[in-house]
């Protein structure tokens, strides 16, 4: 159903209250500068609807990238805390050494 019929049915705050044709029993709401120029309550208006593979394909890809480069960064991120976290323990243990050594004399 890439085609299909809808009637205007009315307006409301700037939104077109659309009725799919034949049964006028499913309601699409839509941003009414969506709509041709000029468009009134009562037209018939004829809806397409397709699929775009190519922006599909690059826009996946785009995330994907985006996503890849947020991981590698997280990943520098825990290393780095990593680092940070055994120099501090490596500074505690020498004070602790320092600390029983004045305490032995």
């Amino acid at each position: 159903m890439g085609n299909f019929k809808v009637t205007l049915d009315r307006i409301e705050k700037g939104i077109a209250v659309l009725l799919v044709r034949d049964e006028e029993v499913v309601k699409i709401n839509v941003p009414l500068f969506l709509l041709p120029v000029g468009s009134k309550e009562g037209d018939i208006l004829d809806i397409a609807i397709t699929r775009d593979v190519q922006e599909t394909e690059a826009t996946k890809e785009r995330v994907s990238s985006l996503l890849e480069k947020l991981k590698n960064k997280n990943k520098n991120k825990n290393k780095n805390k990593n680092k940070n976290k055994n120099k501090n323990k490596n500074k505690n243990k020498n004070k602790n050494k320092n600390k029983n050594k004045n305490d032995e004399k």
